[in-house]
C-alpha cells in the first residue's frame, strides 16, 4: 500500500534509520559493557525495548547483527581515515601514519567484535575490507616514494596493523597502547627512506639515513603523535574516539 501522503514514505524511511541505529547502539552498549559473548538477539531487543522479531527481522541471525556493527564502524573509519592519495609526498606520510594510529587504537577499542569477526586464514586476505586497506596504503606509499614496490611494503606494513596482533600486545604481553601506537610510528619510518629534500625540511619526522641520531628519530616521533592525536575513528557505536575532532580547519585533524 502507497503512503496517503507523499511525505508519510520520507518519514517511513526516517523512522526505519533511526530504529536501526537503535538497535545498533543497543548492540554496541552490550559490547562495551559485558562483552561479545552476552550480545544475543534477544539482549539487542531487551536493551532497545523492541520485540525480538524485530531485531531479526533487521539483521536476520547474531552474525548478520555483529557485522552490521562492524560496518558502521568501519563505514566512520573509512570516511575520516581513508582519504585519497595525495599528490606529494609529505601529506602521504602523514596520512600513512595517522592511518595506522587510528587502526591500532580501533583494534584495541573493538578486540572482540574484530577477532569475533575474522575470516579465517585462507580468506583473510581476499576480504574487501583487507583489500582496499592495501590499495590505499600503496597509493600513499607510492606517492611519497614511487620508486619503492608498494605492493610487497604495503604488505608488510599492514601486518603490524592485524587485530589478533594489536590484541596479543596489549591484551596477553601488557604493552601501553602509546607503546604500539609509537612502534608503528618507528616502523614506518625507518622502513621509508625519503629523498634528503623532504627529509631536511624536518617537517615530516622521518629519518633518512643511517647518520640520524636517536634524538631524531624521537623528536620525529613526538611530533607525529602531536599531528595525529586529533585522529578521528569512530567505535562500534558510531561515537568518535576521545579526543577527535571532526573540524577540518586544521592540520591535525585532517591528516587522519
Amino acid at each position: 500500500m502507497s503512503p496517503a501522503h507523499p511525505g508519510d514514505g520520507i518519514r517511513l524511511r526516517a523512522d526505519a534509520v533511526r530504529n536501526h541505529a537503535r538497535l545498533l547502539d543497543a548492540a554496541a552498549r552490550i559490547v562495551r559493557e559485558e562483552g561479545v559473548a552476552r550480545l544475543t538477539m534477544e539482549a539487542v531487543a531487551v536493551a532497545a525495548g523492541v520485540g525480538k522479531g524485530t531485531v531479526f527481522r533487521r539483521f536476520g541471525d547474531r552474525k548478520g547483527l555483529m557485522e552490521a556493527l562492524l560496518q558502521r564502524s568501519e563505514d566512520g573509519f573509512r570516511a575520516t581515515c581513508l582519504l585519497p592519495a595525495p599528490p606529494d609526498a609529505e601529506t602521504a606520510l602523514e596520512r600513512l601514519r595517522a592511518f595506522g594510529v587510528a587502526l591500532v587504537r580501533r583494534y584495541a577499542d573493538e578486540y572482540e567484535l574484530q577477532l569475533a569477526a575474522e575470516p579465517p586464514p585462507q580468506e583473510r586476505y581476499r576480504s574487501a575490507t583487507r583489500r582496499l586497506y592495501q590499495e590505499w596504503v600503496v597509493a600513499n606509499l607510492r606517492a611519497i616514494e614511487p620508486d619503492c614496490d608498494g605492493v610487497l611494503l604495503g604488505r608488510a606494513l599492514l601486518g603490524y596493523l592485524e587485530p589478533a596482533l594489536i590484541s596479543h600486545l596489549t591484551r596477553s604481553q601488557g604493552l601501553p597502547l602509546k607503546r604500539v601506537e609509537d612502534g608503528w610510528l618507528d616502523l614506518v619510518t625507518r622502513l621509508l627512506r625519503l629523498p634528503d629534500s623532504l627529509g631536511a625540511r624536518g617537517e615530516c619526522g622521518c629519518d633518512t639515513g643511517v647518520d640520524s641520531s636517536s634524538r631524531t628519530r624521537e623528536d620525529g616521533l613526538s611530533r607525529s603523535r602531536m599531528r595525529v592525536a586529533a585522529t578521528c575513528c569512530s567505535g562500534p557505536d558510531g561515537s568518535p574516539t576521545p579526543g577527535c575532532s571532526s573540524s577540518r580547519t586544521s592540520r591535525a585533524s585532517s591528516t587522519c
